[in-house]
């Protein structure tokens, strides 16, 4: 049996957009509204819906059509709109809601516009970070035909400790203007906007009803951790009964989340704490004034502990009235000499397992200020600058090395050796610290070997560094330069008894700026000479193969006739060929260094 191929695919379109589809579902149970809101960090009570419950629900969005997975929906109208396609025009219920509210009084007003079909959600919550935030997407059937006209409208208003009348948290980013259709469209801050077609004309998300919805936006807020707020979430649908709007609002969104609320201002200048002699102040700082007493639990970890310090203190606690609070942290001065920390962290007195803030106080003996040890070569003076004029004061014992014994950065006189002792004083802190430095001056040294038989031939000159404290080394022989530690330069040929080279070798110590030079000149006794004929007829006038500037026994040595077939060996040869038992002719030798991979070759003539 055949399936119709094109069936098929609309069979497995209808399929995945039956997964994918946006998904909205009614309940009257407030307590599976407030699971899908509360998030994080927040104890919540008193939660309650005003209006007509067909008007609120939980979406799935598994696909995150709009960036933001699960929720709840409150609309200006039934919720079913928000499922999509968007195949019809000016999609829209009415149940004909007078909710009255004074806050959606106020905005409406500000719109000079009436409302019809609020639906109002609101609870107390009691914060455990120091930010309370939520995400939304506003979507709406009033985009494209009416957005500016007859805006839908909502708020988020929180009230509290800190925050003095109503605070709407329903902003367009970096503004003070709240969030509406005619706020946020096609043309008004458009780059937050997505269109989705007005029911009739092309659609860009098939599994939303809506004509147009926002980029998810993120409402927030300073809080007060472990006190009491309230907040009313509420949506309604400007003058017309119809064109209804939804706001979505992301499952767990609704939370208290941290962010830093704890400085160190630290008296020395190296940002540390100093035993017995600088001292850090941690300040508590809040966005909001409570009008009741905040407390803190303080928690302690780190290689430092409490007897290292003359107090820590196990709260701190934030007056009324006030934004910050600070403690002053004083290191005891101990037998030992290392770097500590001290760990602080913070928890609200409401859940002490909610951490609210860290950080680490670094503990040190002593504002440490080391001189290096300073090494010369090829100088007469030198600056010391290393230090701040108008931070560092040092005091060096007198030394003639030095031009001056109370100023901060005195200038050297590389003459020679010496140790020398300073005190340093932090001006701020008047923290010492005691030690010494050497100036020394570097003397560069190299010892190299040359060996005029490198190859066991006297062509080649082996240079090799030994015994040095420089860098990099430069062999320049006039013709050729070489580079490194070794070296094999070989010299042209010479009909001389006797040749030299020059050679310059350049030593390089590139940290200190150091240049050593040494010349020598290399001589050889002898020419290379291969002879290319022997007379070996027993007068004691050349009967023998001999190579003159080869030393023997290093070199091997094979004899091939005309033929190429090979009539003599030797793995060491100690010019002791005579040719005997060989007729007279033309041979070939080949002359191979085993050791040094050097190798000569040519035509040997046998005549007797």
């Amino acid at each position: 049996m055949k399936i119709n191929l094109l069936i098929l695919c609309n069979l497995l379109i209808i399929t995945f957009s039956a997964q994918a589809q946006l998904s909205v579902s009614r309940s009257n149970n407030l307590q599976s509204f407030q699971n899908q809101l509360v998030g994080e960090g927040l104890e919540i009570s008193n939660f309650e819906v005003k209006g007509n419950l067909n008007q609120i629900g939980v979406f799935n969005d598994p696909v995150q059509v709009l960036g933001l997975g699960t929720g709840i929906i409150m609309a200006t109208g039934d919720i079913s709109v928000a499922a999509g396609p968007n195949n019809k025009i000016n999609q829209g219920t009415s149940f004909f809601s007078n909710l009255d509210d004074d806050l959606l009084n106020e905005l409406s007003a500000n719109l000079n516009i009436s409302y019809r079909d609020a639906i109002i959600v609101e609870f107390d919550f009691v914060p455990k970070g120091s930010v309370f935030s939520l995400k939304y997407v506003l979507a709406s059937e009033e985009y494209i035909e009416d957005d500016e006209g007859y805006p839908d409208f909502f708020g988020f208003w929180i009230t509290g400790p800190g925050i003095v009348k109503p605070l709407n948290l329903a902003k367009i980013p970096n503004t003070n203007v709240d969030v509406n259709t005619g706020s946020i469209n096609d043309v008004q801050n458009k780059d937050l906007y997505n269109n989705n077609g007005d029911g009739t004309t092309p659609i860009s998300n098939p599994f939303l009803g809506f004509d147009g919805y926002t980029d998810v936006l993120k409402a927030e807020v300073d809080v007060i951790p472990c006190q009491k707020y309230h907040i009313k979430m509420a949506i309604a649908d400007a003058t017309d009964l119809n064109k209804d709007s939804g706001v979505f609002i992301e499952t767990k969104s609704v939370s208290s989340q941290v962010k830093p609320i704890l400085s160190l201002n630290f008296e020395s200048n190296d940002k540390k704490l100093i035993e017995d002699c600088a001292d850090a102040t941690l300040t508590l700082t809040l966005n909001n004034i409570s009008t009741a007493p905040v407390v803190f639990i303080v928690n302690y970890s780190g290689t430092a502990t409490e007897n290292d310090f003359i107090e820590l203190p196990k709260t701190f606690t934030l007056e009324a009235g006030k934004k910050s609070t600070s403690f002053n942290y004083q290191a005891i001065k101990d037998a030992l000499e290392n770097e500590e920390n001290l760990q602080v962290e913070l928890s609200p007195v409401c859940d002490l397992n909610f951490k609210l803030d860290k950080i680490t106080l670094p503990v040190v003996d002593f504002m440490k200020r080391e001189i290096p040890d300073f090494v010369f070569c090829n100088k007469d003076t030198s600056e010391l600058n290393l230090f701040d004029a108008n931070k560092d004061k040092l005091q060096f014992e007198t030394s003639k090395l030095l031009s001056c014994t109370n100023c901060t950065n005195p200038l050297l006189f590389l003459t020679g050796n010496e140790t020398i002792d300073y005190v340093f004083q932090d001006i701020k802190t008047e923290c010492k610290y005691i030690d010494s430095f050497q100036i020394k001056e570097f003397k560069p040294f190299v010892e190299y070997s040359l060996d005029t038989s490198a190859y066991y031939t006297v062509l080649d000159v082996a240079g090799e560094v030994n015994n040095t404290n420089m860098d990099r080394f430069e062999w320049d022989f006039g013709t050729k330069k070489y580079y490194g530690k070794s070296i094999i330069h070989q010299t042209a040929i010479t009909k001389n008894d006797e040749f030299c080279v020059n050679l310059e070798l350049t030593s390089f110590e590139d940290s200190l700026n150091c240049q050593l030079k040494k010349d020598t000149t290399v001589c050889k006794n002898y020419s290379l000479l291969i002879p290319n004929i022997i007379t070996p007829n027993l007068d004691q006038v050349n009967d023998f193969f001999v190579l003159k500037g080869i030393s023997p026994g290093f070199w091997s040595l094979k004899i091939y006739n005309r033929y190429g077939k090979e009539i003599y060996y030797s793995p060491s040869y100690d010019f002791d060929f005579n040719a005997q038992g060989i007729s007279d002719g033309t041979y070939f030798y080949f002359l191979e260094n085993k050791f040094k991979d050097k190798i000569f070759k040519g035509w040997l003539q046998i005549t007797r």
